[in-house]
């Protein structure tokens, strides 16, 4: 089986709807933040269905590349990493990313929200470096 690039363009289309969502945090300072609680279950939501949407699109991607099957959500960027789909260190962060996801749906009582806050206002550009990378390889200009 092939990649099916319509699964993925509407992974990506929710991933992006989502950073847009995200960026009203340019915005908002960390104290106003950490002082609103519906914007701290907003952004761990929305959080949560972006790393959700990336593993769906690394879980496609191995499955129909024929790659190994991973044992946890972390190992799927693993996977990506060691086959050459996606940068090394790009990689790695996304594992890290993976690993926060878990956090935010199983450990929710231990998250700190000063974590979320950061991970929202820093670190979505591995997000975007990892859709660009699976836009590139497989979604047909035509439907970019």
């Amino acid at each position: 089986m092939t990649v099916d690039p319509q699964i993925l363009a509407t992974r990506i289309a929710k991933i992006r709807e989502e950073l847009r969502r995200l960026g009203r945090l340019d915005t908002v300072s960390r104290d106003e933040f950490l002082a609103s609680s519906v914007q701290q279950h907003a952004v761990e939501r929305e959080l949560e269905v972006i790393i959700g949407a990336c593993l769906d699109i690394g879980h496609h991607v191995i499955s129909r590349e024929g790659l190994r099957r991973p044992n946890d959500y972390r190992e799927v960027f693993t996977i990506l990493r060691e086959a050459g789909i996606i940068d090394p260190d790009l990689g790695r962060r996304l594992e890290e990313m993976a690993s926060f996801r878990n956090r935010l749906v199983h450990a929710y009582l231990e998250l700190d929200p000063s974590r979320v806050y950061e991970m929202a206002r820093h670190e979505l550009a591995d997000i975007e470096a990892f859709v660009a990378t699976i836009v590139r390889r497989y979604i047909p200009d035509s439907a970019r």
